[in-house]
């Protein structure tokens, strides 16, 4: 069967899978598709030597030559640091909801990409092989640091800044892209770890006063800017008799949902706000409203 399907079907091979190839004894090269191999180490020996790309360079002369070379005049490098950080360091959960991607425009946007872009060669690089088998198991040809960098990145450059801070959006990811392409990663993990977002409690002890204008906006019927102007600052909708008959009569009469008068059976949805006319919006009618 073996020399059958290799004289008379060589050119169709590709077309069995493994096992079926494997049954007729048949070792199959599935990045040349025209080398058959004459058993399975063989094989191995012949993907190793051909296909499996190999880096003389360490993780710090990648990184050094990907991502620090730009900003090589305004920042000392700090790879070591960083990479021993990435290295020793398990990420905690991000304290805030939402980054600042949404803000990421224009000529500020195409830094962003090219830092990004830059992670992403490193660790295509990252994930060659050492060229040595005795460096296999070095930590300096270890590419789980550098693939964590293409993970923790939006978190690390775009996380939200200081609710009081006088620094602009543009200036403050334009820093943070320089000190992440100079190895800065502490630095920067600390500071994503200094900006929390507000809870639903403090959302009631302390109202948005952009509210106000998201209702002007409502009232006077411009629901795409009162849909723009709501925000993940929309406090918890506040449900009781006085406005759930409102909600009621807003309710789309094709959904049939019958709502019943006891408050602490409705639930209303988390940080929404619904306007009249706009089924769309979310849950947060004003007493003023009736």
């Amino acid at each position: 069967m073996r020399d059958h399907l290799t004289g008379a079907h060589s050119e169709q091979l590709y077309k069995l899978d493994d096992k079926q190839l494997e049954a007729s004894e048949v070792y199959l090269c599935r990045q040349c598709e025209d080398y058959v191999a004459a058993d399975e180490k063989m094989l191995e020996r012949h993907i190793t030597t051909k296909h499996v790309k190999k880096r003389k360079s360490t993780n710090k002369e990648i990184l050094t030559k990907k991502l620090y070379h730009p900003v090589r005049q305004l920042k000392n490098n700090h790879w070591d640091e960083g990479l021993n950080f990435l290295r020793n360091n398990k990420f905690s959960p991000p304290p805030f909801r939402q980054t600042l991607i949404t803000k990421i425009l224009f000529r500020l946007e195409d830094n962003v990409l090219e830092a990004y872009f830059n992670v992403i060669e490193c660790c295509v690089e990252a994930a060659k092989v050492a060229h040595e088998m005795k460096l296999k198991g070095d930590k300096e040809f270890d590419a789980t640091e550098i693939w964590t960098l293409a993970f923790t990145f939006e978190r690390l450059v775009l996380a939200p800044g200081p609710k009081d801070g006088e620094e602009k959006v543009n200036a403050m990811v334009n820093r943070r892209l320089n000190m992440f392409r100079a190895g800065e990663i502490q630095a920067l993990y600390d500071e994503s770890n200094a900006v929390e977002s507000r809870t639903p409690a403090d959302f009631k002890r302390n109202p948005v006063k952009k509210l106000n204008c998201v209702q002007i906006a409502a009232d006077l019927n411009n629901y795409g800017t009162a849909t723009s102007r709501a925000t993940q600052e929309s406090p918890p909708a506040q449900i009781d008799d006085n406005n759930v008959g409102v909600l009621v009569k807003l309710h789309p009469k094709s959904l049939g949902l019958k709502i019943i008068s006891k408050i602490n059976r409705i639930r209303a949805p988390k940080e929404r706000e619904l306007f009249p006319g706009n089924g769309c919006l979310t849950l947060s009618v004003h007493p003023s409203r009736q």
